[in-house]
């Protein structure tokens, strides 16, 4: 019979199992071990034979112990006496062929099997024992905690924080259990000793040492002492109900796992609800936020008011702190949408996609952002709105329908409004006699001097003025006034206690002086007029009547020179204190805040519009002192009305402007011919301008005189010959020179219909004839208008450029490698540009030398940043003596050309063999030099171009060819004035914006921008070229970013400014902005000035006085370098400017404000002075400021312990010989450099400010032209510094480096 195979569990089977059971418990042999002899639980495999009885292969020795229920000698074959299976005999394990398997026959398998046997015995005993050892311990507790009671007090370290549980666990187990026992000793200690009342250290008791000690002795470890406090065992239970919240990782690692899990997903589950929270919390200030948008009952807000103002949050990214705006890219989000307005849910999922991933604080920042851009957006639509109105206001005051109006007339009718309104409208109002509203040429003189002299009036008496309209807003706190004048924040802060014992006065006496100061005098019909203290009702005090102009000045007196020195420098909020932070300034009674309030529920609700991107165009509209057209007018009235006038007030203004602009029929006669006179000069401007560019075809910028003589002369059929010759010689032209300019042509003309019978009749009719008398092939007009493209690219380079003269190089090769190709044969043709320096590198080389700062990129390499010198072999300096253009048609046949390239010089050109003969290095070729002139003929470099890289055997300049040369060559040097009068302004710019950093601490960031044409021609776009931080640290940009007006719809300001060339105020992203502009001689705007002041609504009073006077004298060094550039003769004053151009621009603006100052000074007499000499005991501002304009003169008796050191001697030598020396001095001269450290250690010690404060007005004027005259000598020093250095043979500031050659 088969036998059947089936597994058995290796801890075996009873016996007459049929399958795999579980064994009962073994029996154990004589040696008190179980009955298993082998050490291996493997599985073993059973044979069944069919009865029913397994056979097994049971441990290391193959046999099975006998079950208990079969002894030895039984019928199976078993005995009584049962021997160990080792000694079994071979009969016996014969006979149990049922369990028959393999025996041991090694004494190493017996060992092994004895030891394991032992060691398992023993093992067994030890755990058993200990097993006894824990309960007889577990016992012992349970009696001890019978007898101790529990401490409630245990049972407040059970509390729901999970966060801690392990923390508690912890020490409840390890450290409180001692520590506590410990502290109770201390403080029993401590009462017996008495310690607890004393204050004092007791040297005898140290309680750290105490408990140090107590801890020591009482180690856990080695003593079981806290056991027996009913405290500790309350803390063991509740330690024993914290741990089973917590998991021992040596105990369980699988729960410490699970726990941490657990936390994990608790915690982000926590997370997510607080994100959900920040979620939905967003939504709901998104959702409220988009009722700021609303302008009408739509509720819709456009897409691209909500798209600019998100992409203008980058430049507040800038501004962050890196840890905030760190990873935010708005690109991603910022996708122009298909709709075009955004209903409320829109806009919430707009902006919550974008602000999902931002953290609190970048979202609190750009929700500010957003609500700044809010406030603007509704400011723009009432100002929308607004504008239509005025423009309808424009039409009605144009009475001659001629766009223009009369700018000083509406001035006029400012001021006569100003004057009428009573003072508690005057507030919304700016004042129509003060900037911006007027410019600052118009500011007069002694406005300033009154304000100023007012202002040391009112600090040297020490009160404030008198209750006159005006001091409204103005606190009856003298000390407080004061310091707002100064401007000094340090001294508001010490006059804070003064303020807080005003208001402990009782309230009915404040209330009445409050309201003593704020009622205004009215007169008899009802209105509200302003009073002087010394005039009333017109008259002076002996009681005749004044005329009615002085009347409004010294009606309008009082009130301009108190609220303007109250207003500027302080928040549109009322001063608080710094203890309680209510308003204390001005207490108004119950009537006066009820008709506030009445006032404000009647007021009109202004209307508002969509606003929209103001087109504009690229020729802005000019600015004249005579005239406004639209814009300007629009813009004049919004810069009148202030930030936020009530709509009734507005309404007021359009209709007293309306009632009040009449013109006599004769100004309308005579504005409307002038307005057909200025269209007729611009008609024939244009007609002139067409008929020179038919004539030059090649648009080389001349014509030639004899042949146009020729042609004028046929006029009329030769009856007019005389007179057109006589017109000839009225030119003044040379005898060798037959070239016309554009102006020298007009100017010909005028001359010729002006000795014409009928004078300016025959304009046209002559115009006619010489458009007419010219005749152009069809191949000459396609050239022609091809090449007055490429020139006039070259220019649009240079508007376009950023004052960077790179893209104009690269312009003028650009259109040189077109005509080559097109019209010149393709030649291959190299240029170069070389700019005229004064040598001071080598001065016995020549005072001149030409530095090559431009070339075309095939010589480049051996030509940029070359110089040559007069003594060196060239044309070049011929070219530039003279004037006029050199052309050598044959290069190798001319002995006099320095050629640059190494394979061209003659100690290699001459050595070289037949066979080494390549084409593009000889000297085969055509080599031409152009002078470059500025509006006033001089020659400031040169431009060559050659045909010496051409491989064609004759390469040769044709006519056509030269004339366009000549054309680059001008369009050129048109290009480079263009951009060197920009390049100009932004030095003498970034001097004005230091000094204006300088003077006036409150202004926070300071931008200047130029402007240029857009890509289209048909807009402009601003560059913003230099920045300042609220340090004053400038930084110039070298890649300035552009703003385009669609693009910045909240900075509109900007491109008002550029559009009316007037000065435009304005609130931008939350910061109080003034755009000034920087005109040219025209009266557009070519840079504008962007000065913030933060959240400052004005400046104080001295600090806004100079940032006029510095804005002032900015347009008139503005002013200067474009007539320059014009033609007008350079203005040199100092000793400084005669050394080169580059000093002369850095110390312009210093110049032109030293110039100020010495009229400023010499208008002073010796009445003025009189100040200064009275003082016996002086403040140590006046001692400083007097001795550091006298170190200037006497050097040698300034000296520590000198005679200056003493006021008394000091006042000696104020005289009218020191203003004459003031007027004559001139820092920069070598004499005066050694003053340096003596003026500067004196100026240091006296702040901007604190000179304004003691009010005396001949100190503030020598102080002013101190510290110019220092900031020359600090320059001129360092200027004679950098001259004793090694000139590096670098290009000069500014110059490209695209390629340069110049003589090959």
């Amino acid at each position: 019979m088969m036998a059947n195979v089936q597994a058995v569990s290796p801890i075996g089977q009873l016996p007459g199992s049929g399958g795999i059971g579980r064994r009962s418990s073994a029996p154990r042999s004589q040696y008190g071990s179980p009955t298993h002899y082998g050490s291996r639980p493997n599985s073993r495999v059973s044979f069944s034979d069919g009865s029913g009885k397994p056979h097994s292969r049971q441990n290391s020795g193959g046999r099975l112990p006998r079950p208990p229920s079969q002894p030895r000698g039984s019928p199976d074959g078993s005995s009584g006496r049962e021997r160990p299976p080792s000694v079994r005999s071979l009969h016996e394990k014969v006979e149990m062929s049922e369990f028959l398997s393999p025996a041991v026959k090694t004494a190493v398998r017996r060992w092994k099997r004895f030891h394991e046997e032992k060691v398992r015995e023993r093992f067994k005993e030890r755990r058993q024992s200990k097993k006894l050892y824990v309960q007889n311990v577990q016992i012992e507790k349970k009696k001890l905690a019978r007898k101790i009671p529990i401490d409630v007090l245990a049972l407040e370290w059970m509390n729901d924080n999970k966060v801690t549980v392990d923390a508690r666990a912890y020490l409840l187990e390890k450290l409180l259990p001692t520590l506590i026992l410990g502290v109770e000793k201390l403080l029993m200690e401590v009462d017996k000793r008495n310690l607890a009342e004393e204050m004092e250290v007791n040297p005898n008791f140290n309680p750290i040492n105490y408990l140090a000690q107590y801890l020591m002795r009482n180690n856990p470890k080695y003593s079981n002492f806290p056991e027996a406090s009913p405290y500790i065992r309350g803390l063991r239970e509740v330690t024993d109900e914290i741990k089973n919240h917590v998991f021992s990782f040596e105990d369980n690692r699988l729960a410490k796992v699970k726990a941490e899990a657990r936390k994990k997903r608790e915690e982000q589950v926590r997370q997510e609800t607080l994100r959900t929270k920040e979620r939905l919390a967003r939504s709901g200030r998104i959702r409220e936020h988009f009722t700021d948008w609303i302008l009408d009952e739509e509720n819709e807000v456009e897409t691209h008011i909500i798209h600019t103002a998100l992409k203008n949050f980058k430049e507040v990214l800038d501004q962050l702190p890196p840890d905030i705006g760190k990873g935010v890219n708005l690109d991603a989000y910022l996708k122009p949408l298909n709709k075009e307005k955004l209903e409320a849910a829109e806009f919430v999922e707009y902006l919550r996609n974008l602000v999902t991933e931002m953290t609190p604080e970048l979202f609190a920042e750009l929700m500010t952002h957003m609500s700044q851009c809010a406030t603007s957006y509704r400011r723009a639509a009432i100002l929308e709105a607004r504008k239509e109105i005025l423009m309808e206001l424009f039409k009605a005051c144009d009475h001659a329908t001629i766009g223009i109006i009369d700018r000083h007339r509406v001035l006029g009718l400012f001021k006569a409004f100003y004057d009428k309104q009573a003072w508690v409208n005057k507030r919304h109002f700016r004042n129509p006699r003060r900037w911006p509203v007027v410019e600052l040429d118009e500011v007069g003189d002694d406005e300033s001097s009154i304000a100023e002299e007012s202002n040391v009036s009112s600090r040297m008496s020490g009160s404030v003025a008198d209750s006159r309209p005006g001091t409204a807003d103005l606190s009856p706190s003298t000390p407080t006034e004061q310091a707002k004048d100064e401007g000094t924040v340090e001294e508001v802060d010490q006059t804070k206690p003064k303020i807080d014992e005003s208001v402990e006065q009782p309230e009915e006496t404040a209330s009445k002086e409050s309201s003593e100061v704020l009622q205004p005098p009215t007169t008899d019909e009802g209105e509200d007029k302003p009073q002087d203290t010394t005039a009333a009702d017109g008259e002076d005090g002996t009681g005749q009547e004044l005329p009615e102009e002085k009347k409004s000045e010294e009606a309008t007196d009082a009130v301009d020179k108190e609220a303007d020195e109250d207003e500027e420098g302080a928040k549109e909020s009322h001063p608080q204190t710094a203890a309680t932070g209510r308003t204390t300034a001005v207490s108004f009674d119950e009537e006066a805040i009820a008709t506030k309030d009445k006032e404000k529920k009647l007021s009109l609700k202004s209307p508002v519009k969509t606003p929209t991107s103001r087109s504009g165009s690229v020729a802005a509209s000019a600015f004249d002192q005579n005239t406004l057209n639209t814009s300007q007018f629009v813009a004049l009235i919004e810069v009148f009305l202030g930030d936020d006038p009530p709509e009734e007030v507005v309404q007021a203004v359009i209709k007293f402007i309306q009632e009040g602009y009449v013109e006599t029929e004769e100004e309308k006669f005579s504005r409307l011919q002038k307005a057909r006179r200025e269209e007729q000069l611009a008609k024939r401007k244009v007609m002139m301008d067409q008929l020179f560019d038919k004539w030059d075809n090649d648009g080389s910028g001349f014509l030639d005189l004899d042949e146009l003589h020729s042609v004028m002369s046929k006029f009329k059929e030769n009856m007019e010959k005389k007179i057109v010759a006589k017109a000839k010689q009225m030119l003044d032209k040379e005898d060798n020179d037959h070239r016309l300019s554009k102006t020298e042509f007009k100017r010909y003309l005028e001359v010729v219909c002006s000795l014409l019978p009928g004078g300016e009749d025959n304009f046209d009719p002559l115009v006619e004839f010489l458009m007419t008398s010219v005749e152009r092939s069809y191949e000459e007009r396609i050239r022609g208008q091809a090449r007055k493209k490429w020139l006039a690219q070259i220019q649009q380079a240079a508007e376009t450029s950023g004052a960077s003269m790179d893209p104009v190089y690269k312009s003028v090769f650009n259109s040189l490698y077109k005509d080559s190709e097109q019209h010149g044969r393709g030649k291959r043709i190299s240029g170069n540009i070389a700019m005229l320096e004064r040598n001071d590198t080598a001065p016995g080389r020549g005072p001149t030398c030409l530095r090559y700062v431009a070339s075309t990129p095939d010589d480049a390499h051996f030509m940029v940043n070359k110089i040559m010198y007069r003594d060196m072999k060239g044309i070049s300096f011929t070219s530039v003596d003279s004037g006029k253009p050199i052309h050598v048609p044959r290069v190798q046949n001319h002995g006099n050309i320095m050629f640059w390239n190494p394979e061209r010089q003659e100690e290699f050109y001459f050595k070289k063999s037949i066979d080494d003969y390549d084409p593009t290095k000889d000297r085969q070729g055509s080599f031409i030099v152009i002078p470059l002139k500025d509006h006033r003929k001089r020659v400031f470099g040169t431009m060559g171009i050659d045909t010496l890289n051409d491989p064609q055997e004759k390469s040769i300049f044709i006519t056509h060819e030269i004339s366009f040369f000549q054309g680059v060559a001008k369009a050129f040097s048109s290009a480079f004035q263009y951009v060197d009068i920009r390049r100009k302004t932004l030095r003498i710019a970034e001097s004005a914006v230091s000094w204006i950093h300088r003077r006036s601490p409150h202004v926070q960031e300071i931008s200047v921008y130029i402007v240029e044409p857009d890509d289209k021609l048909e807009d402009f776009i601003l560059r913003r070229m230099l920045t300042t931080d609220k340090a004053g640290n400038i930084e110039t940009h070298d890649h300035p970013t552009k703003l385009e007006r669609k693009e910045n719809l909240f900075r509109d300001y900007l491109f008002r400014c550029v559009d009316n060339s007037e000065t435009i105020t304005a609130d931008a992203y939350g910061h109080r902005h003034t755009a000034f502009p920087l005109r040219d001689s025209e009266g557009h705007c070519v840079a504008l000035v962007d000065i913030s002041i933060g959240d400052l609504k004005h400046l104080p009073s001295h600090e806004n006085k100079e940032v006029q006077r510095m804005l002032k004298l900015l347009q008139y060094a503005h002013k200067e370098v474009s007539l320059e550039t014009e033609g007008k003769e350079q203005k040199v004053v100092l000793e400084a400017e005669k050394n080169s151009e580059e000093s002369r621009i850095d110390i312009m603006f210093d110049r032109i404000m030293l110039t100020d100052l010495r009229e400023t000074v010499g208008k002073l007499n010796l009445r003025a002075f009189a100040e200064l000499k009275s003082y016996k005991d002086p403040p140590k501002v006046i001692h400083d400021i007097l001795a550091s304009v006298l170190s200037l003169f006497y050097q040698d008796k300034s000296e520590v312990g000198g005679e200056l050191e003493e006021y008394n001697n000091c006042k000696q030598y104020v005289n009218q010989d020191l203003i004459k020396k003031i007027e004559e001095f001139d820092p920069t001269a070598l004499e005066a450099i050694g003053a340096v450290n003596r003026v500067a250690a004196r100026l240091k010690e006296v702040p901007h400010g604190a000179v304004a404060k003691h009010g005396s007005l001949p100190a503030q004027h020598l102080y002013n032209w101190a510290f110019v005259c220092l900031s020359l000598l600090e320059h001129t020093s360092k200027m004679k510094m950098n001259q004793k250095q090694p000139l590096a043979d670098t290009p000069p500031p500014g110059s490209a480096m695209s390629g340069g050659i110049t003589e090959q």
